[in-house]
Protein backbone atom coordinates (compact mmCIF):
# COMPACT_ATOMS: atom_id res chain seq x y z
CA UNK A 1 0.00 0.00 0.00
CA UNK A 2 3.29 2.23 0.17
CA UNK A 3 3.10 2.81 -3.37
CA UNK A 4 -0.54 3.57 -3.73
CA UNK A 5 0.64 6.13 -1.06
CA UNK A 6 3.65 7.40 -2.87
CA UNK A 7 2.31 7.81 -6.16
CA UNK A 8 -0.69 9.60 -5.41
CA UNK A 9 1.23 12.10 -3.41
CA UNK A 10 3.56 11.74 -6.47
CA UNK A 11 0.82 13.00 -9.03
CA UNK A 12 -0.31 15.84 -6.72
CA UNK A 13 3.14 17.56 -6.12
CA UNK A 14 3.76 16.94 -9.62
CA UNK A 15 0.65 18.89 -10.67
CA UNK A 16 1.07 21.57 -8.35
CA UNK A 17 4.79 22.32 -8.93
CA UNK A 18 3.30 22.50 -12.79
CA UNK A 19 0.67 24.85 -11.69
CA UNK A 20 2.93 27.22 -9.55
CA UNK A 21 5.77 27.08 -12.43
CA UNK A 22 8.34 25.43 -10.16
CA UNK A 23 8.29 22.48 -13.00
CA UNK A 24 8.09 23.67 -16.74
CA UNK A 25 5.13 22.54 -18.22
CA UNK A 26 6.86 20.65 -21.23
CA UNK A 27 8.09 17.69 -18.09
CA UNK A 28 5.80 15.26 -18.45
CA UNK A 29 6.06 11.87 -16.47
CA UNK A 30 3.52 9.20 -17.46
CA UNK A 31 3.11 5.72 -15.10
CA UNK A 32 1.74 2.52 -16.20
CA UNK A 33 0.68 -0.35 -14.20
CA UNK A 34 0.01 -3.81 -15.52
CA UNK A 35 -2.07 -5.94 -13.25
CA UNK A 36 -1.36 -9.51 -14.05
CA UNK A 37 -3.31 -12.58 -13.08
CA UNK A 38 -6.83 -10.87 -12.17
CA UNK A 39 -9.22 -12.74 -10.57
CA UNK A 40 -12.77 -12.75 -12.07
CA UNK A 41 -15.04 -11.19 -10.51
CA UNK A 42 -15.04 -7.63 -8.50
CA UNK A 43 -12.84 -7.33 -5.39
CA UNK A 44 -13.69 -6.13 -2.00
CA UNK A 45 -11.24 -3.39 -1.40
CA UNK A 46 -9.93 -3.22 2.08
CA UNK A 47 -9.58 0.32 3.96
CA UNK A 48 -5.76 1.23 3.88
CA UNK A 49 -3.62 0.38 6.42
CA UNK A 50 -2.47 3.96 6.79
CA UNK A 51 -4.57 7.01 6.71
CA UNK A 52 -3.45 9.25 3.20
CA UNK A 53 -1.98 12.34 3.92
CA UNK A 54 -5.07 14.97 3.62
CA UNK A 55 -4.79 16.03 0.12
CA UNK A 56 -8.55 15.94 -1.11
CA UNK A 57 -8.92 19.15 0.84
CA UNK A 58 -5.86 21.07 -0.09
CA UNK A 59 -5.65 23.88 -2.37
CA UNK A 60 -2.62 25.81 -2.57
CA UNK A 61 -1.70 28.72 -4.89
CA UNK A 62 -3.63 28.85 -8.05
CA UNK A 63 -6.44 27.10 -6.83
CA UNK A 64 -4.42 23.48 -7.22
CA UNK A 65 -6.22 20.48 -5.74
CA UNK A 66 -5.76 16.22 -6.51
CA UNK A 67 -7.68 14.97 -9.22
CA UNK A 68 -7.98 11.54 -7.36
CA UNK A 69 -7.48 9.67 -3.79
CA UNK A 70 -5.31 7.29 -2.42
CA UNK A 71 -8.76 5.00 -2.08
CA UNK A 72 -9.18 5.22 -6.14
CA UNK A 73 -6.06 4.11 -6.85
CA UNK A 74 -6.17 1.11 -4.46
CA UNK A 75 -9.77 0.41 -5.85
CA UNK A 76 -8.71 0.62 -9.39
CA UNK A 77 -5.09 -1.95 -8.96
CA UNK A 78 -7.31 -4.20 -7.50
CA UNK A 79 -10.12 -4.08 -10.18
CA UNK A 80 -8.69 -3.13 -13.24
CA UNK A 81 -11.17 -2.91 -15.92
CA UNK A 82 -9.63 -2.20 -19.36
CA UNK A 83 -7.40 -5.00 -21.15
CA UNK A 84 -3.93 -4.21 -21.85
CA UNK A 85 -4.46 -5.18 -25.56
CA UNK A 86 -4.50 -2.17 -27.65
CA UNK A 87 -3.38 -0.38 -24.99
CA UNK A 88 -2.13 2.70 -27.43
CA UNK A 89 -5.50 3.16 -28.99
CA UNK A 90 -6.95 3.41 -26.07
CA UNK A 91 -4.48 5.96 -24.50
CA UNK A 92 -5.58 8.23 -27.24
CA UNK A 93 -9.44 8.11 -26.19
CA UNK A 94 -10.53 11.39 -24.74
CA UNK A 95 -11.82 9.62 -21.48
CA UNK A 96 -10.73 6.59 -19.87
CA UNK A 97 -11.90 4.91 -17.03
CA UNK A 98 -8.21 3.40 -16.26
CA UNK A 99 -6.87 6.92 -16.09
CA UNK A 100 -6.25 8.80 -12.81
CA UNK A 101 -4.22 12.02 -13.73
CA UNK A 102 -1.11 10.44 -15.44
CA UNK A 103 -1.06 7.29 -14.17
CA UNK A 104 -2.54 4.31 -16.50
CA UNK A 105 -3.85 0.69 -14.73
CA UNK A 106 -4.02 -1.94 -17.08
CA UNK A 107 -5.77 -5.16 -16.73
CA UNK A 108 -3.13 -7.88 -18.53
CA UNK A 109 0.41 -8.03 -19.74
CA UNK A 110 2.21 -5.25 -21.93
CA UNK A 111 3.30 -5.61 -25.16
CA UNK A 112 6.27 -4.17 -25.45
CA UNK A 113 6.53 -3.62 -29.19
CA UNK A 114 3.42 -1.41 -29.84
CA UNK A 115 4.09 0.56 -26.64
CA UNK A 116 8.04 1.66 -27.54
CA UNK A 117 6.90 2.24 -31.32
CA UNK A 118 4.00 4.71 -29.87
CA UNK A 119 6.40 6.24 -27.64
CA UNK A 120 9.00 7.06 -29.91
CA UNK A 121 6.06 8.11 -32.75
CA UNK A 122 4.83 10.79 -30.29
CA UNK A 123 7.54 11.87 -28.08
CA UNK A 124 8.21 14.86 -27.25
CA UNK A 125 11.58 14.97 -26.12
CA UNK A 126 14.72 12.80 -27.10
CA UNK A 127 16.12 11.44 -23.74
CA UNK A 128 12.79 8.68 -22.40
CA UNK A 129 13.05 7.41 -19.45
CA UNK A 130 11.85 4.06 -18.43
CA UNK A 131 11.07 3.19 -15.12
CA UNK A 132 11.11 -0.56 -13.95
CA UNK A 133 10.93 -2.61 -10.81
CA UNK A 134 10.18 -6.53 -11.15
CA UNK A 135 11.35 -10.07 -12.11
CA UNK A 136 14.83 -9.89 -13.92
CA UNK A 137 13.38 -11.37 -17.20
CA UNK A 138 10.83 -8.88 -18.21
CA UNK A 139 14.20 -6.10 -16.88
CA UNK A 140 16.10 -8.33 -19.78
CA UNK A 141 12.76 -7.67 -22.06
CA UNK A 142 12.69 -3.88 -21.54
CA UNK A 143 16.57 -3.34 -21.94
CA UNK A 144 16.35 -5.16 -25.46
CA UNK A 145 13.58 -2.92 -26.29
CA UNK A 146 15.27 0.30 -25.11
CA UNK A 147 18.51 -1.14 -26.97
CA UNK A 148 15.94 -1.61 -29.94
CA UNK A 149 14.14 1.54 -30.08
CA UNK A 150 16.87 4.01 -29.67
CA UNK A 151 17.89 6.13 -32.55
CA UNK A 152 20.86 8.12 -33.41
CA UNK A 153 19.36 8.82 -37.24
CA UNK A 154 15.80 9.79 -35.43
CA UNK A 155 17.61 11.42 -31.98
CA UNK A 156 16.22 9.26 -29.17
CA UNK A 157 17.47 7.16 -26.53
CA UNK A 158 15.40 5.06 -24.34
CA UNK A 159 17.00 4.59 -21.33
CA UNK A 160 15.84 2.09 -18.61
CA UNK A 161 16.51 2.46 -14.78
CA UNK A 162 15.39 -0.92 -12.57
CA UNK A 163 14.86 -2.54 -10.18
CA UNK A 164 14.77 -6.35 -9.68
CA UNK A 165 13.13 -8.35 -7.04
Amino acid sequence: QWLVHMLTELSFELRRAKATNQISARYYCEVNIYVTAVEKGVKEVPRLSRPPRTLANTVLAGGVKPLFTAEELFKKLLNPTVESKGQAEKMSAAAAENRLQDIWIWNGRPHWPDIFAEMLKNRQHSDIGVCFCGAPAIGADLAAMCEKYSSVEEDCLFTLHKENF
